[in-house]
């Protein structure tokens, strides 16, 4: 009986691929589709966001690393650079010198911190639609967060080595990775109505049907004829699986 019904199941299987494989034209057409409409969507609707970034160099008093004396880790390095390159005071000035239609907090979003393991390089990342001001604004953050720093954290000496470049292409989106998912999402969702409208047709298509489904043993076939007597034509008389 398991047998017989593993026998089933291979036999499904097998017609689901073979529907499947005589719908590839249908099914990379729908995957093409989505990803030529996920280009124009990318292209047209998305305005792309452009990075660019700063680096800073921290020296400490009498040579000492910061991450062993002052905050003991650049996990804490990390978390007190981050509080003071986007509190309010430094953001509110950075507003103020460029001018910036915007509040500290909505800055704050645009701007990003990350401190490279075992170093005492503090590396400031600005988002933003226009590339000239992402740049403007990451130089004058790093600019500010120096004086800023230096106060705070009674640090030796704090050096802008690095400021941003302008920068050329979008960060994102990224036209390339959008159009994949959607032509992968484009081809399973139309392999997906194919294998469920071969699971929804219960018409009798062939006698091995007969034999399969109704457990009936075929005597003999008769052939579809059309109106001028022709064999094979229409395909409306099909029977039902299910009464």
């Amino acid at each position: 009986m398991e047998e017989k019904k593993q026998d089933e199941i291979e036999i499904d299987l097998g017609q689901i691929a073979s529907v499947l494989w005589s719908k590839a034209v249908v099914i990379i057409l729908t995957g093409l589709l989505f990803a030529l409409l996920a280009f124009l969507g990318t292209k047209l609707l998305i305005k792309p966001t452009y990075e660019s970034t700063a680096s800073i160099y921290i020296v400490n008093k009498q040579g000492e690393n910061l991450t062993t004396s002052d905050l003991s880790s650049a996990e804490m390095l990390t978390k007190d650079c981050q509080k003071i390159i986007t509190n309010r005071t430094v953001l509110d000035e950075v507003i103020d010198t460029l001018q910036l239609p915007v509040e500290h907090n909505a800055l704050a979003k645009q701007l990003s911190v990350s401190v490279p393991t075992d170093t005492r390089i503090i590396e400031i990342t600005a988002t933003n639609q226009d590339p000239n001001q992402a740049k403007e604004i990451v130089d004058t953050v790093a600019d500010v967060t120096r004086e800023k720093i230096t106060a705070i954290m009674g640090v030796e000496e704090v050096n802008v080595f690095e400021y941003g470049d302008l920068p050329l292409h979008p960060s994102s989106p990224s036209v390339m990775r959008n159009c994949m998912i959607a032509g992968v999402l484009g081809i399973v969702l139309a392999a997906f109505i194919v294998i469920l409208h071969f699971i929804m047709d219960d018409t009798i298509k062939t006698g091995d049907d007969v034999t399969n489904y109704l457990g009936l043993t075929t005597i003999g076939l008769i052939p579809d004829v059309d109106d001028n007597g022709s064999v094979g034509g229409s395909s409306n008389n099909k029977r039902k699986k299910r009464g």
